[in-house]
């Protein structure tokens, strides 16, 4: 019974010196070590808190130019669309301007009333369509060349009083509002030089 009793104090006395070890490691740690640690757990959570807020800001920001953005990434795409479109409405254009010369002609040529009537729909029906999205044509004859929302395919002789000025138009060009979404294509006047005024210098050369 004695020799049971001595072996179960061994474990008891190992647990009080573990205890008295621990005890001596935690009196050996010094006061400036712990406010250090402690200063910089305070200083890496406030570079945490500061990155939050910056990320909540650009976040938020990110959101806001979002919304802005989003009705001009949808004209955009309205307007790519539409420009896809627009060669249909320069071939019923041009189908309804050649069967309203045949008709005005009337000589040898048969021109179906419903299919004048027809064309005629889809035409307005296209047109109503393009004013609903605020695609507006151009009006270009008779005013004076722009760069911006003209492009010149031919140069005609013209008077002074046309000179720089629209004279045809070989295709239609649309905006939207302040937008150009397709130039037109037209026909300038070009005054002519008069050849009076061509020859004096070379009169004056040959002196």
């Amino acid at each position: 019974m004695k020799h049971k009793k001595n072996h179960e104090e061994v474990p008891a006395a190992e647990s009080a010196g573990e205890e008295k070890s621990a005890a001596q490691a935690a009196a050996e740690v010094k006061p400036e070590a712990v406010c250090e640690e402690a200063d910089k757990a305070k200083a890496q959570a406030a570079d945490y808190y500061d990155q939050l807020v910056r990320l909540k800001a650009e976040f938020e920001n990110y959101c806001k130019r979002t919304e802005k953005q989003r009705p001009e990434w949808i004209d955009y795409g309205k307007q790519q669309v539409i420009c896809k479109l627009l060669p249909l409405y320069d071939a019923l254009a041009s189908a309804r301007a050649q069967l309203e010369k045949a008709a005005a002609v009337k000589e040898g040529v048969c021109v179906s009333p419903e299919l004048v009537k027809g064309i005629e729909m889809i035409f307005s029906e296209f047109e109503r369509v393009l004013q609903s999205e605020g695609i507006t044509p151009m009006e270009c004859l008779g005013r004076p060349y722009d760069p911006h929302s003209h492009e010149a395919v031919a140069v005609l002789p013209s008077d002074a009083a046309n000179d720089g000025v629209v004279m045809a138009e070989v295709q239609k060009g649309f905006t939207c509002g302040s937008k150009v979404l397709r130039p037109a294509r037209v026909c300038i006047g070009r005054r002519k030089e008069e050849e009076g005024a061509n020859d004096a210098p070379a009169k004056e050369e040959g002196k």
